[in-house]
């Protein structure tokens, strides 16, 4: 699963640029950081703070990322046997999405679509 994937629950973005921009309200601002740090949210370089996701929430992500592999390795195996029926066209690019992320060969869609007018 990427990083962008685990990231939390968007709670504020806070550029620093601002903080320095307007002092009274940058006094506020940093007063929230500090308070996201006391709570330990999650801080990042842009200025993003985010609440973590909870085990629930990640292990759900988990096995929502796992189905979607796996129904896209079912389609390239049978695609790539000669499977004509087995991948609808709005599907296909997600099974090239997966070959390429798993080094595999990209399905010859063309040679499948004569082979299935046939």
């Amino acid at each position: 699963m990427s990083d962008w994937q685990r990231q939390g629950h968007l709670v504020a973005q806070i550029p620093s640029e601002h903080l320095t921009r307007h002092p009274a309200l940058g006094a506020h601002l940093l007063a929230a950081v500090a308070e996201a740090d006391r709570l330990g949210l999650i801080r990042e370089a842009d200025g993003s703070i985010r609440i973590p996701l909870t085990d629930d929430e990640l292990d759900v992500k988990v096995k929502s990322e796992q189905r979607s592999w796996d129904w896209n390795a079912e389609r390239w195996e049978k695609s790539m046997a000669g499977d004509t029926e087995v991948c609808p066209t709005w599907a296909r690019s997600g099974v090239d999405a997966w070959a390429k992320a798993e080094g595999r060969d990209l399905v010859d869609w063309s040679a499948l679509d004569e082979e299935a007018a046939r």
